[in-house]
């Protein structure tokens, strides 16, 4: 029941940046933060983008109800209005904005049949590659950002693992045998059908993972 409400629990990823010397209340790097959000918007296969600079401030009154932006940034004029209206709000933006104001956040929400797919990698090496090019510390999390990362820690730790085994069989083989062939020939004999097991996966389109 708790999928059905809240469906974008799994695919969402959490991008915070660091403002320098410790605060967000900074012209330059508000717009940096502006522009590195509307970046995202051209990554493959995403739902939605939310950045921090598009937050509204929303108010009723007489003539009904007027929406304004929460953050201006193209001059510190602006900058130092923003601060002021956050510090009235500031629980309403938590979710944005660190407490201590050294952290902006957003959020971008991936389409969720790419979750297991080779595009969620894609979507988060864009991400980083976007995060790291504006210069400033950065924090990123989010189920399909940790999945890649694990993916790949997973995949290496796996490969170094074969290649130990595959080493210790072979010198277990020399000392055991003393020969090539009573070497070699039992390699041929187990890799030929691991090669064409593999081969056939593929061909019939079994994806290969850690179980199989």
């Amino acid at each position: 029941a708790y999928k059905d409400s809240f469906p974008h629990e799994d695919n969402a990823i959490q991008i915070a940046l660091r403002g320098p010397e410790g605060s967000i209340w900074d012209v330059d790097f508000l717009q940096t933060v502006d522009s590195v959000f509307t970046s995202f918007r051209q990554l493959p296969r995403l739902d939605s983008v939310i950045s921090p600079t598009e937050l509204e401030v929303v108010r009723a009154n007489a003539l009904g109800v007027t929406r304004s932006p929460l953050l201006r940034f193209k001059d510190e004029k602006g900058v130092q209005r923003s601060q002021k209206i956050l510090s009235r709000d500031s629980l309403f933006y938590s979710n944005f904005f660190s407490a201590d104001r050294d952290y902006i956040a957003g959020i971008v929400l991936v389409d969720p049949e790419i979750l297991d797919s080779d595009i969620r990698d894609e979507v988060s090496d864009g991400i980083r590659d976007r995060c790291e090019a504006t210069g400033y510390e950065y924090v990123i999390s989010g189920i399909p950002y940790i999945r890649t990362q694990y993916v790949r820690v997973v995949r290496g730790e796996l490969l170094s693992f074969v290649f130990l085994a595959v080493g210790l069989t072979l010198l277990a083989m020399v000392i055991l045998y003393r020969s090539f062939w009573g070497t070699a020939l039992p390699l041929v004999v187990v890799g030929l059908p691991m090669r064409w097991n593999i081969g056939f996966m593929a061909l019939i389109g079994v994806p290969r993972g850690l179980q199989s």
